[in-house]
C-alpha cells in the first residue's frame, strides 16, 4: 500500500519542492449526506483449490443496494497555486434484502465438503474510504490533481434457506446432510489504487448569490478483491461442524476474487461565501462507477450517487 501511495503522489511532490517558500494557509472541512450504494457480483465459476475435484465453487448474481447517510472530513493546505488535500469518509446503516444461490467445494485437514445453499440473505453494510491528493492551479479557475484512495465496504448477511452438505472422507462421499438452515455469511469488498482528474470553476456573483459553481471529472486505477466467508451454520436445529472448514479467526472462506478496473466519476458542486470571513458552506452531487473484470469471466460492480452538504474554514499560516 505505501510503495502505491508513493507512486501516485511522487511526481507531484517533485513538481511542489518549492512550496515551503510559499506563504501557507489551511482549510479543514466538514460533510454530512447521503449516499446511494449499489455492489453487484455477477455469476461466476472458479476452480476448486484440488484440480482432480468436478465441483467448481459458483455463486450467483448478488446485489446490495441502499441509501446510506455518510459524514466526512477533511484538510487541505494551500501553498500559492499549489495543495493537498487528505479526505476520510463513512456511510453507514446501509440494508438489503436478497436472494441468493452457491455452491462451495472446501478442503480440509482431514475431510473435504461440498456445501449447496439456496437461501434468502438480511445484509447489512457500512463503507469506509480515505484518500490523499495533489493538486495544481494550470489557469484561473481550471485545477488538476491526482492522488492515491483505499475503500472498504463490509455486508454481514443473515442467510435464512435449504442446504446440501455432502462430506467427502479419503475422497468417498458420506451420506448427504440437507433442510432448512440458518447461518451467517461476511463479504469484503476493498479497492484502492491511484487516481487523476480537472475541476474547473465559474465564479457567480449575482444580487445575494455570491461563490463558485465547479464541475470535476476523476479517473481512477483500482485493484479490487472480494473475500466471502460463512459461518455459525445451523442446519433444523443442529449447529454444523465447521472444524475443517475453518480457517484463521475462526472464519471459513467461500470464495476470494481479484480484479482491476479503470473507474470514473463525475460530479457538480457549490462553493458559497458566508458573511465570517474564511467560512464557506458547499452542496454538491457526484457519481462514481467501478467495474472490476477477473479472470473467470465474471465481474464485480459498485456505483455511487452521493448528495452532500458542509461547511469549511481557510486560515492563513
Amino acid at each position: 500500500m505505501i510503495k502505491k501511495l508513493i507512486t501516485a503522489v511522487l511526481p507531484l511532490l517533485l513538481m511542489a519542492e518549492s512550496i515551503y517558500a510559499l506563504d501557507l494557509s489551511v482549510q479543514p472541512r466538514f460533510k454530512t449526506g447521503i449516499q446511494y450504494y449499489e455492489y453487484e457480483q455477477k455469476a461466476f465459476q472458479s476452480l476448486p483449490r484440488d484440480p482432480e475435484r468436478q465441483f467448481p465453487n459458483m455463486l450467483s448474481s448478488l446485489e446490495y443496494k441502499d441509501w446510506l447517510p455518510y459524514v466526512s472530513g477533511g484538510l487541505t493546505v494551500f501553498a500559492d497555486r499549489f495543495f493537498v488535500d487528505f479526505d476520510v469518509q463513512h456511510a453507514f446503516d446501509g440494508h438489503d434484502q436478497t436472494d441468493s444461490s452457491q455452491q462451495a467445494f472446501i478442503i480440509g485437514d482431514s475431510v473435504d465438503t461440498l456445501l449447496r445453499f439456496n437461501n434468502s440473505n438480511d445484509t447489512e453494510f457500512e463503507r469506509t474510504e480515505w484518500s490523499v491528493s495533489l493538486g495544481f492551479t494550470v489557469i484561473e479557475n481550471l485545477v488538476v490533481f491526482g492522488g492515491y484512495k483505499n475503500a472498504e465496504t463490509e455486508f454481514d448477511v443473515n442467510m435464512r434457506g435449504d442446504v446440501d452438505i455432502t462430506i467427502f472422507r479419503a475422497g468417498d462421499p458420506a451420506p448427504p446432510i440437507g433442510g432448512p438452515f440458518t447461518g451467517k455469511l461476511e463479504q469484503s469488498f476493498e479497492y484502492d489504487g491511484p487516481f487523476v482528474g480537472a475541476a474547473y470553476s465559474w465564479k457567480i456573483k449575482q444580487g445575494f448569490v455570491d461563490g463558485a459553481l465547479a464541475f470535476k471529472f476523476a479517473a481512477a486505477f483500482l485493484d479490487g478483491s472480494v473475500d466471502v466467508n460463512f459461518r455459525d451454520i445451523v442446519i433444523g436445529n443442529q449447529p454444523f461442524d465447521l472444524q475443517n472448514l475453518r480457517e484463521s479467526g475462526g472464519r471459513s472462506a467461500l470464495s476470494t476474487l481479484e480484479g482491476d478496473s479503470t473507474g470514473f466519476s463525475l460530479g457538480a458542486s457549490w462553493r458559497g461565501l458566508t458573511p465570517i470571513d474564511g467560512l464557506t458552506y458547499s452542496a454538491g452531487i457526484i457519481g462514481y462507477y467501478y467495474e472490476f473484470d477477473i479472470d473467470t469471466s465474471a465481474e464485480f460492480n459498485e456505483t455511487q450517487v452521493r448528495l452532500d452538504f458542509g461547511v469549511a474554514y481557510t486560515f492563513g499560516m
